[in-house]
């Protein structure tokens, strides 16, 4: 969303609707187009959520991880595994740091009928073509209707 006041209203919408069915529920406001400009940087680099789970970080991916760990973070603490955001992010920088955020990704691949082995080799897996093309519009703006 375009004005801060209507993402505002969304979010407390959203969390209302949550917190009314029993799931408690939060919201973070944040500039997604940052947060896509980085991500499209760094898919277009390689395999991307393999890489980051690897601990393979290129800077242009930097704020999706800082994102990622912030809503985990918030997870667990309204799941009440730890008392404080500060505790919880503390806990998952951890579980990055050495591999088991990997580790359970990898599992959650083959719970789902995947192969594990993607997050070892996904150029392997998942072939990659060396054909590309860019669509771009000759000005900036939104879409209305598709």
């Amino acid at each position: 969303m375009r004005e801060h006041d209507r993402a505002r209203a969304l979010a407390v919408a959203l969390v209302t609707t949550g917190n009314s069915l029993g799931v408690r529920s939060e919201a973070l406001i944040t500039d997604m187009n940052h947060t896509a400009r980085s991500r499209c940087r760094k898919l277009s680099r390689g395999p991307g959520m393999h890489r980051t789970l690897a601990r393979e970080i290129h800077q242009s991916a930097r704020p999706v991880l800082d994102l990622s760990i912030e809503l985990a973070a918030r997870m667990i603490v309204l799941a009440g595994l730890e008392s404080s955001v500060e505790a919880a992010r503390v806990r998952v920088e951890e579980l990055h740091r050495t591999g088991a955020a990997l580790d359970c990704f990898r599992k959650n691949v083959e719970a789902q009928g995947g192969d594990p082995h993607v997050c070892d080799d996904p150029a392997g897996i998942l072939p990659l073509t060396d054909k590309a093309f860019k669509v771009e519009s000759p000005r900036s703006g939104f879409i209305h209707k598709s």
